[in-house]
């Protein structure tokens, strides 16, 4: 509230004061701005109203002042009646807020950036499988196919067949291949010598499975298994692996035979992979082969 004192009388009659005792407007008027305010405490007379009214004022004159953002002192124009607002007091000291004490954990060490070792050249394999041209005619030393499709033959060794079975052409990278395929043409077995002229059981069998693999365009295998096997009594070795085909999956087997002779004999066969009897099957096949 403004400091008691000698104030614009607030009824706005003209060059006439009136005492504000620092809560409310008093009954004391004069014509003068050197008269002083009667001793004694409050009065109380006919202003109460004006008072009210002088708060009100007062009010919305200090909202609509913050509203505008003036936080300074306002002055009041003269002949209005209302008394000058004294700023708010505000410290001088700025208030500071302590920081709350925290701990930091040491960032961990990155390992000292080396550069990458240089990877060794790629070695191809020797001899490097690819699909072999055509054999030469070798009439003189491959048999001819029996006529009743009972068996197959490639010279050096004889499967037999299941007695509803047909003779379809061969694969022409094989050797003297002969080979039959079931009525539903689900199972299919060829017999032949191998083309890599090797007495290593193990790598003629890893180097016809990636001619097959070439020659049916499967860019690899489902699955693969590499092992020795006896075959009719004789030594051999089995590579057998599931393939996508044909939208099924097939198992498809390739078995090298010691025949005796200067190159072993292969047996490639495939079947479905779902198919139980047609895999019996196949295993009668392979347990038939013998010396031709």
């Amino acid at each position: 509230m403004p400091q008691p004192g000698w104030y614009a009388d607030p009824d706005g009659t003209p060059e006439r004061l009136r005492w504000w005792d620092g809560t409310r407007w008093t009954e004391n008027v004069h014509g003068g701005a050197g008269s002083v305010p009667p001793a004694g405490g409050r009065r109380r007379g006919v202003w109460p109203w004006v008072a009210l009214v002088l708060v009100a004022g007062l009010v919305v004159a200090v909202g609509f002042g913050l509203s505008a953002g003036l936080l300074g002192t306002r002055e009041t124009t003269p002949g209005t009646g209302v008394p000058p607002v004294a700023p708010s007091p505000r410290p001088s000291t700025p208030m500071t807020v302590p920081a709350s004490p925290t701990t930091q954990s040491p960032l961990p060490q990155l390992p000292p950036v080396t550069a990458a070792p240089e990877s060794p050249p790629v070695q191809k394999p020797e001899p490097y499988p690819t699909i072999p041209e055509t054999p030469p005619a070798v009439d003189d030393v491959c048999p001819e196919p029996a006529s009743d499709a009972a068996s197959l033959t490639d010279g050096q060794l004889t499967l037999a067949l299941p007695d509803d079975w047909t003779l379809v052409d061969g694969l022409t990278w094989l050797t003297c291949a002969q080979a039959a395929t079931s009525v539903d043409q689900t199972m299919s077995v060829t017999l032949g010598v191998s083309p890599l002229p090797t007495t290593s059981l193990e790598e003629a069998a890893h180097y016809v499975w990636s001619i097959a693999l070439l020659d049916a365009a499967i860019p690899h295998p489902l699955s693969q298994t590499s092992t020795p096997v006896s075959v009719g009594g004789l030594d051999g070795w089995m590579v057998t692996g599931t393939v996508g085909l044909h939208e099924s999956v097939d198992e498809l087997t390739v078995v090298v035979v010691d025949a005796g002779g200067e190159t072993p004999s292969v047996v490639v066969t495939l079947v479905g992979t779902q198919d139980v009897e047609g895999r019996a099957t196949i295993d009668d096949i392979l347990n038939s082969v013998g010396p031709a």
